[in-house]
């Protein structure tokens, strides 16, 4: 009863984050309905000492206001404040705040405006050679971000996925000049440094679409990749694979830990979690690759002490952290809620699966495992994949299985490629000329089943209560299997 108090709590926390989003503009109802609710709740406590259920109850409601109250006070405080020269010609002072994205013809920044909250969104040429902390002084008219369709004509909510992050408008530059250099977080710069050199010795180290494939691999920066990898690796479930969720992660970590299985659980497990910090630090500590890496340092924790239902609280608990936070992340950061859900399935379902599967020998463990792995994490995501996407790879799971039983040693061969690149250049280019055959099967394996023409379920009209419905539908499973 004590462990389903916690995750009910954690529960209604989030049901009160997503009433507070609908519901914003009733607080000072929603504050006085609250309070006779806790009154009604403690006289009848008080008559009824004995009832854990009203207690249970009162921590519930608890929560849920907790929730209710976060989001509240969130989007009160992270506002744009610079609404009264939208549309308007005008001349601001801004600090690049994140690291430029080249696009095919432009590139991308984000631009925090000298004393104000709000950052901008503002695209340069693909030569302006922007770097993180620049200071600029820009003329451009400042408009509202708009929404857009995706290409599978699905709406996404741009405006809510920037807002989460504090950006809230875009400024279209006529114009523009550096004043100085170095002006953001110092430690940032450092890390943001690092994996621009990085990019680069991969870049002249491992040519064409394979140096682009083990950049994204490595770092999570799928810019350079042409179009058509992009939508084959989708079209065949494997684009985590290059965003660097708490999946892909944890598959890296565990490969480190059997690297080190020798020295024993405690030891390959520290290798396990330090393999993932040097991902962090090479990404640049970006707080998507941070929150992916805590979902993958979860995962260690449970193969660490043996107990699913520990690391099943620890995530939950990662997870209640973060929102508290950042609310928002909930219904407006598809990273957050696929690494949630992948991890999940992970931790719920991967032992479960591997057990049913014992037919696969032992000479094939890491097989069996992948194999597991795949099958609960696509599970866990498939109905969400749908509503959000419209669609879903058929083939995925297939894909998944002939593509990570290498993506571990390849990431591996990439991460001695660099390190080698700072000792020995020879050295360096003999592990990019192995880890090249090995980027090539990736992409010829994601081409070849690219072309099937029933690789991809379309639905387009997979709504969000069908997603509610299927979650649901597991849920009355689990139980059922459970008793």
């Amino acid at each position: 009863m004590k462990r389903n108090s916690f995750y009910f709590s954690i529960l209604f926390f989030v049901f009160g984050i997503v009433a507070g989003q609908f519901f914003s503009n009733y607080i000072f109802e929603f504050v006085f309905l609250t309070f006779l609710l806790f009154s009604t709740l403690f006289i009848f406590q008080i008559k009824n000492r004995k009832s854990k259920n009203t207690l249970l109850l009162f921590f519930l409601i608890l929560f849920f206001f907790l929730g209710f109250l976060r989001n509240f006070t969130f989007l009160e405080t992270n506002k744009g404040d610079l609404s009264q020269f939208l549309n308007k010609k005008e001349n601001f002072v801004l600090i690049v705040d994140d690291i430029p994205e080249e696009k095919k013809h432009k590139t991308k920044n984000i631009g925090k405006v000298l004393n104000s909250d709000s950052k901008v969104i503002f695209w340069t040429s693909k030569y302006a050679n922007l770097e993180y902390g620049d200071k600029i002084e820009a003329i451009g008219i400042l408009q509202e971000i708009q929404n857009f369709k995706s290409q599978n004509s699905k709406e996404f909510d741009y405006q809510n996925f920037l807002k989460k992050d504090g950006i809230f408008y875009e400024l279209k530059i006529l114009e523009f000049k550096l004043l100085e250099k170095e002006q953001g977080n110092f430690i940032k710069q450092k890390l943001f440094a690092l994996r621009a050199d990085i990019l680069e010795r991969l870049k002249n180290l491992i040519p064409e679409e394979k140096g682009f494939l083990m950049s994204g691999l490595l770092i999570g920066a799928k810019e350079n990749m042409s179009k058509e990898v992009l939508e084959n690796f989708r079209k065949t479930g494997i684009i985590h694979i290059v965003v660097l969720s708490g999946f892909n992660l944890t598959l890296v970590a565990e490969f480190f830990m059997k690297i080190f299985a020798v020295l024993g659980l405690g030891l390959s497990s520290l290798f396990g979690s330090i393999s993932i910090l040097a991902f962090v630090i090479i990404t640049g500590a970006t707080a998507t690759v941070v929150r992916a890496s805590l979902m993958a340092l979860i995962v260690i924790f449970a193969n660490y002490t043996g107990r699913k239902s520990d690391a099943l609280k620890a995530l939950f608990t990662a997870g209640f952290l973060m929102l508290l936070y950042n609310p928002s992340l909930l219904l407006f950061d598809p990273s957050f809620q696929l690494s949630f859900l992948a991890t999940f399935g992970l931790l719920l379902l991967s032992e479960k699966i591997s057990q049913k599967i014992k037919f696969i020998p032992n000479n094939f463990l890491a097989f069996r495992e992948i194999l597991s792995a795949t099958i609960s994490t696509q599970i866990f995501v498939f109905p969400f994949l749908m509503y959000q996407m419209g669609e879903i790879s058929i083939i995925s799971p297939l894909v998944n299985i002939l593509v990570l039983i290498i993506v571990p040693i390849t990431m591996f061969l990439g991460f001695l490629v660099i390190l080698f690149s700072f000792l020995s250049n020879f050295l360096a280019l003999l592990l990019a000329f192995i880890s090249y055959y090995l980027l090539f099967y990736i992409l010829f394996t994601a081409e070849f089943f690219a072309q099937i023409p029933f690789a991809v379920y379309k639905n387009q009209d997979f709504s969000f209560l069908m997603m509610l419905s299927v979650y649901l539908f597991y849920l009355i499973l689990y139980l059922i299997w459970k008793k």
